[in-house]
């Protein structure tokens, strides 16, 4: 057994050197292999990391693929939705932070971090599609999961709106036809049309996006199936309601959410 091997099927905990604020989840399965592709799972604002991994660990074996669970915190990531903060004294950059941890995985482990797989739940789900957004060369698809709002594919709004680059975009820039090569799928719980405290009600995402999640994920389909098309992409984006399910990860996984992504991501 490699060092590499040495927690096969455990579930660890990581801080990055120096960095001991900046922290993640690793599962590495008893049937990796060395350059084991990767997920990277993207909690919502209950920060429930270790629940991601838990929850897509018996898939991760089937697969012989290992998982990254970021743990963004509330005091150094408050607004890691979004990716960078909204202003200097806002917290650490949520999407440096992953890269670092992507970095560091691949050194420890040996797993492959060039190019993942990425699912994110609620605000994990809006972190994910906008990473994909920021590094399209780094991910090969991506599942969104009951995400409250969406950056639409729109060049002439405004990041986070839209891709126009702004003060919110850190200085960076999009490609939206690499972004839009990349296939996705995004999941919704069919009860999931409450208008809770969480979901962000602004006038101008309702009328631009539906009332509720389910619609907005709709909204978002059909806006990035349309952007492809007028560009001469056949890239698939699919839309699957879980039957019963609400909003929660935990109600969606007894729904079947993580095979489903599973699916969606490598078959």
């Amino acid at each position: 057994m490699s060092h590499n091997d040495r927690h096969a099927g455990e579930i660890r905990y990581r801080t990055l050197p120096g960095a001991e604020a900046v922290g993640y989840y690793l599962f590495r399965p008893r049937t990796a292999r060395e350059n084991a592709p990767l997920l990277v799972s993207v909690h919502g604002i209950s920060r429930n990391a270790r629940e991601h991994v838990r929850a897509f660990a018996s898939e991760a074996e089937a697969h012989g693929v290992a998982i990254l669970a970021p743990l963004f915190d509330k005091t150094n990531f408050r607004g890691f939705q979004r990716l960078w903060p909204s202003s200097p004294d806002g917290g650490l950059s949520a999407e440096g932070a992953l890269r670092a941890m992507l970095d560091d995985a691949r050194d420890r482990t040996g797993v492959s971090s060039a190019r993942i797989h990425l699912f994110g739940h609620s605000g994990g789900a809006q972190f994910v599609h906008r990473f994909a957004m920021a590094h399209p060369g780094r991910v090969a698809r991506y599942v969104v999961s009951a995400a409250g709002w969406y950056t639409m594919p729109d060049l002439a709004r405004a990041y986070p709106y839209g891709m126009k680059p702004g003060r919110r975009t850190s200085g960076a820039r999009f490609d939206i036809d690499a972004y839009l090569r990349i296939p996705a799928c995004a999941y919704v719980g069919a009860r999931d049309t409450i208008r809770d405290r969480a979901l962000n009600t602004a006038p101008a995402i309702d009328s631009h996006q539906g009332a509720s999640r389910l619609e907005r994920a709709e909204s978002w389909i059909a806006a990035m199936t349309t952007a492809a098309r007028w560009r001469g992409l056949a890239t698939p984006f699919a839309l699957h309601v879980l039957p019963g399910s609400g909003h929660e990860f935990a109600d969606m996984a007894r729904a079947g959410l993580a095979e489903a992504a599973m699916r969606c991501l490598y078959d």
